[in-house]
């Protein structure tokens, strides 16, 4: 299976001058870098979009902003089922990938993993995360995901028009669905009236795709470090 690890995420100007990086992807943990380690715990077909140029694996220029990097992924992956995960995952491991990949039924054209925040404090203590509580519990979302990458195609224009519309409540709205919104923000206001089934559903009228959240039981998929706040936890380890 071909994996796309997105790897442009710039540092803030605070971390920059901290650690004398430029790339989050660059960040060090026991003194290797956070692609590396992402690397190592991919199947052997690996494409990095953005990022510092690397001549040890294909790498293609990422784009000005997160949904360009994103489509280029898409396009890289093609048009089989693919795996694609951010470059700031320290902790993760070929055992948990294999096992997520390992599980995939095909049914949805996007497979995407979440993780009880009980086995997230298990694993990573006091590790700041964003939640969300659903009627089966309190969950924070994994960065990789498995997709079908012919529906991907289809899907990506949509997702665009998503993304550009983010911070225009009423203009996503119209884009997503506001069922699809309602049920999103019932989900954060009135914490545990909303089960997964009913996001799956929601999510995948939206995009008209099948989507599928699956409760993993491997906390490393979840644990991303894209902040200050994140790198500050995660140096005293």
């Amino acid at each position: 299976m071909k994996a796309i690890i997105l790897a442009g995420g710039l540092l803030t100007e605070s971390l920059a001058q901290e650690t004398g990086r430029q790339w989050r992807c660059e960040l060090p943990y026991k003194g290797r870098q956070f692609l590396d380690i992402v690397l190592d715990a991919m199947p052997d077909e690996v494409t990095v979009i953005g990022g510092p140029p690397r001549h040890d694996v294909e790498w293609r220029e990422g784009g000005d902003r997160f949904i360009e990097s994103f489509a280029r992924g898409v396009q890289a992956g093609g048009k089989d089922r693919f795996l694609m995960a951010s470059a700031d995952l320290p902790f993760l491991t070929r055992e948990s990938v294999m096992s997520f990949v390992g599980e995939d039924d095909q049914s949805s054209a996007i497979r995407y993993p979440i993780v009880e925040m009980g086995t997230m404090r298990g694993a990573y203590g006091n590790m700041p995360r964003t939640t969300l509580k659903l009627r089966e519990g309190e969950f924070t979302g994994g960065n990789l995901f498995l997709v079908d990458g012919q529906a991907m195609e289809a899907i990506l224009p949509r997702m665009q028009r998503a993304y550009e519309a983010r911070k225009n409540v009423l203009k996503l709205g119209q884009l997503l669905g506001f069922p699809t919104l309602l049920s999103l923000v019932k989900a954060k206001v009135f914490p545990g009236t909303v089960g997964i089934p009913q996001l799956e559903t929601h999510v995948g009228k939206a995009l008209r795709a099948k989507v599928r959240a699956v409760i993993s039981t491997y906390p490393e998929l979840a644990a991303d470090i894209d902040s200050p706040e994140h790198f500050a936890w995660l140096k005293t380890l």
